[in-house]
């Protein structure tokens, strides 16, 4: 990585990079955050007042739970990190160029617009005269609930500024270390330890393994890299989230017996989001290998309750656990 690029990622923070983990370490924990910790940047007079002392408690917490989404995501994959910081770059940009037009996007209402999602568009970064159209809309329908005035608009803007520019440079760097684990996923050694798992697990019998995710990126990229180191040749292997059409037939397809379900397409291998944690049966299957662990420990008892489940033929329950870089 080259030097003005760490110095960029690390610049403000304590903490002495010293690999990748670092170093993303250092970039996290010194970003401002400042689209999430509005409070602080309204002027003292209007602090007290509503609507803006309501962005005080709030403030608080969004702050540090961005903060530990981007680590929750590192831990998890390279491409899921990667994915965050192209979607957060976009995010950034945006509300950065509607502050500049004297414009507060603050809000759940505002959520696809800062993505760039308007009139069916994919994310992007909105064009000058988008945002000056979506603004002038916007006005037509009710008046804006934070008023720029109340705002130190000079330092808001230039701590946008300076976490974007963070923003940007850790994405600098993992965006070839992504295009080249994409190419060479057997140089992911995270994933490729996952790889040797299901060798070991099935060399000798004929096992059925549920993996679980944080994150619908990670679990796109367990399938895609699987698949690229060839092991949908020898089990089937399929991936479920949120956004999956036709989840009853592959959670039937994954466990017929528990489900009363007759198929000759079953799936060996299901890897998933927590969207299977809750009130399946799944006990066909006796493996729960948990790719990253969630930040409330019941969800992982939840992960292992699909499988430990009364009606099982199983008399052992095998759970594994990827835990996160010591950095971490």
């Amino acid at each position: 990585v080259p030097k003005e690029i760490v110095e960029e990622i690390s610049e403000g923070s304590t903490i002495e990079p010293v690999d990748i983990y670092t170093l993303f370490l250092a970039g996290i924990n010194s970003m401002k955050y400042a689209r999430f910790a509005l409070h602080d940047y309204v002027k003292p007079q209007f602090k007290d007042k509503n609507p803006y002392s309501d962005l005080s408690v709030a403030g608080r917490n969004l702050r540090g739970l961005e903060r530990i989404l981007y680590l929750k995501r590192l831990e998890s994959s390279w491409y899921s990190m990667y994915q965050t910081l192209k979607r957060d770059i976009i995010k950034t940009e945006n509300f950065l160029r509607f502050v500049k037009r004297g414009f507060i996007p603050a809000g759940d209402e505002f959520s696809d617009v800062l993505l760039g999602k308007i009139r069916g568009r994919e994310p992007h970064v909105l064009s000058d005269k988008e945002i000056e159209e979506f603004i002038e809309d916007y006005k037509k329908k009710k008046e804006s609930e934070y008023k720029a005035g109340a705002f130190d608009i000079k330092r808001l803007m230039s701590d946008l500024e300076y976490d974007l520019k963070k923003l940007k440079a850790m994405e600098k760097v993992l965006k070839p270390l992504k295009e080249d684990l994409e190419a060479k996923p057997w140089k992911d050694p995270k994933l490729l330890k996952l790889a040797s798992l299901i060798d070991d697990l099935t060399r000798y019998q004929k096992r059925k393994i549920l993996i679980f995710s944080e994150f619908e990126e990670t679990v796109q990229w367990i399938y895609r890299g699987l698949e690229k180191l060839g092991y949908t040749q020898n089990h089937k292997i399929e991936m479920v989230s949120s956004n999956t059409k036709g989840i009853l037939d592959k959670i039937r397809r994954f466990a017929p017996k528990s489900n009363n379900y007759e198929t000759e397409d079953e799936i060996d291998i299901f890897t998933s989001t927590d969207i299977l944690s809750e009130g399946l049966n799944l006990q066909d299957a006796n493996v729960v290998v948990n790719y990253d662990l969630h930040w409330t420990p019941i969800k992982l008892i939840q992960r292992i309750g699909r499988v430990d489940r009364i009606g099982t033929e199983h008399e052992e329950i095998l759970v594994y656990n990827f835990f996160p870089e010591k950095a971490l």
